[in-house]
């Protein structure tokens, strides 16, 4: 399966990196480095996520990297990163329906 990242998906890469690079610009590009690698492993097992429990639907899933949900959806050939999200943010129903359509 090939990966493919939403452009909202690559701000929320940007904005993560921007926030941790606060600190440390080298472990920023580094964290970055980290989740990019553990999403690779979702071309061999795209089942490797849990159902995220807000939105539902079986092709919704997230896999959890430090404090992040990285959220992707499961297509035929495909699976699909909409979303980069911390742990404790809520996830409301304006962005649950912006979701819908990634």
């Amino acid at each position: 399966m090939t990966i493919d990242w939403t452009e909202s998906a690559l701000a929320d890469l940007i904005d993560v990196k921007a926030y941790i690079g606060k600190d440390s610009e080298y472990y920023g590009e580094q964290f970055i480095d980290w989740l990019i690698s553990s999403v690779e492993s979702l071309s061999d097992f795209p089942k490797l996520g849990r159902t995220i429990p807000e939105l539902e639907m079986d092709t919704f899933r997230e896999i959890i990297f430090h404090n992040y949900k990285i959220m992707y959806r499961t297509k035929k050939d495909c699976v699909s990163i909409f979303a980069i999200v911390h742990c404790k943010r809520l996830i409301n129903e304006k962005i649950r329906k912006s979701w819908e359509i990634a």
